[in-house]
């Protein structure tokens, strides 16, 4: 290493030039990078993509608290014909 950067200054670069395919190779990791983002990465994306769509947002909130909100609300509701509270002095039918 001593000869090749102190004395022979020109060889890393010579090197470099003559092996590019290896050194690419070598100075970029290996690649490991980016095969683990398109092997691990993207696909748990993707995964998470979709149970949150379709997992939480449509099944959980669905029959959860939007599913029991809009069941208790409809529960609340006086049968269509009546009101609440009659005006009427006569008893109400519902």
């Amino acid at each position: 290493a001593v000869l090749c950067y102190a004395v022979w200054t020109g060889i890393p670069a010579k090197t470099a030039r003559v092996l590019s395919p290896v050194h690419a190779f070598f100075f970029n990791k290996w690649y490991f990078d980016e095969l683990y983002d398109i092997i691990v990465v993207r696909p748990a994306v993707r995964i998470g993509a979709f149970l949150w769509q379709r997992g939480d947002r449509d099944t959980i909130d669905g029959f959860g608290p939007d599913g029991l909100s809009g069941l208790v609300s409809a529960s609340l509701q006086p049968p269509r014909g009546c009101s609440r509270a009659s005006s009427s002095t006569m008893p109400s039918p519902c």
